[in-house]
């Protein structure tokens, strides 16, 4: 046999070509590894079911009232639904009897105790969970005019309440303070006006008055502060102050709307005389929007909404505010809402 001589690598290349796929390997391993298909958990988007409560009629045009826009403004508690309009406040049970009814300047006169010296219109009401106590408040009209504010002594609103009454404008008593809005935490009540009539035409009122004065058996507003005539581009308008049931944090916050955007103020120091009011700011990260048309009816009449004003009630819930607005919806020509 003849031998043949075969060429082989030197050893050195061999260790070398090991080594390269010794790292080769594991790097594909891992890449595959890496394209593997993995299942994330998917959206939970069940609808949540919503049972209807009671559903029953409440006050009527020109049986109860003939007010127009009739302002309506509701709250729950316990046992009761109440209800106050331009007009007229009423009482029900929470299955939807009423049990009283009578109209909104005799529920001040002969109910609160109140002496008005005209009529009262656009009333507000709050059931306050913390104090079990219902909390109505209103105006009448007219420069320097007057705010009304009115607690029960109880949860039960058929039983007593009591009043007190303070001037809106005391810089110069021209001015009519509309459109009362109503808010309410641990510390204390707010209350802000539209106002019409001074000397810039157009501004804004708030007010702080200390939950407990009004709580106590003599209701009082020794320590009411003030903050009139407040800029209508700084403050906003219609500025709603939250509605707070938790525990005090010390700070309540208003939001008013201008020009398109929403404004945020907060008064600090409420549960007692010399409240602070800071500085305004606006609201970052909610579009900017358009004031609605009247909105649309079934029956083709269409009814005011008084956009873009926060109308309700605005809820705060541990950080975060929740509030609803009419805005012109995205056709242009419709009223729609958003929150």
């Amino acid at each position: 046999m003849k031998s043949r001589n075969v060429s082989r690598r030197p050893s050195s290349q061999k260790q070398k070509r090991r080594s390269f796929f010794s790292w080769l390997m594991p790097t594909l391993k891992e890449q595959a590894n890496s394209r593997r298909l993995r299942f994330e958990p998917l959206e939970d988007r069940r609808v949540l079911a919503v049972t209807l409560g009671a559903n029953f009629q409440t006050s009527q045009l020109f049986a109860d009232s003939s007010f127009i826009p009739p302002d309506t403004m509701a709250a729950i508690g316990p046992s009761h639904v109440v209800e106050t309009i331009n007009g007229n406040f009423q009482i029900f049970n929470r299955a939807g009897t009423s049990l009283e009814t009578r109209s909104l300047d005799s529920f001040w006169t002969a109910r609160a105790g109140a002496a008005i010296p005209s009529g009262t219109f656009d009333p507000r009401v709050i059931f306050d969970t913390a104090s079990n106590t219902w909390f109505v408040t209103s105006i009448n009209g007219g420069g320097g005019n007057t705010i009304f504010i009115a607690r029960s002594d109880s949860a039960d609103p058929t039983g007593d309440w009591d009043s007190v009454q303070f001037i809106g404008d005391t810089i110069n008593g021209t001015r009519f303070c509309d459109y009362d809005t109503l808010g309410l935490d641990a510390d204390g009540l707010y209350i802000a006006t539209n106002n019409f009539g001074g000397p810039s035409g157009f501004d804004v009122s708030l007010f702080s008055i200390p939950k407990a004065d009004l709580l106590a058996a003599a209701p009082t507003l020794a320590n009411l502060t003030r903050f009139e005539a407040q800029a209508f581009a700084s403050r906003g308008g219609s500025v709603q102050g939250n509605l707070d049931f938790g525990p005090s944090d010390g700070s309540a916050s208003l939001i008013g709307d201008v020009g398109g955007t929403l404004r945020r103020s907060n008064i600090t120091g409420a549960g007692a005389g010399g409240a602070t009011l800071g500085a305004s700011s606006a609201v970052t990260g909610v579009p900017a929007f358009v004031g609605a048309p009247a909105a649309r009816q079934p029956s083709g009449v269409t009814i005011e909404n008084v956009s873009p004003r926060l109308t309700g009630n605005m809820v705060k819930q541990g950080a975060f505010l929740w509030a609803v607005q009419a805005v012109q919806g995205t056709a242009g020509t419709n009223s729609a809402v958003r929150w």
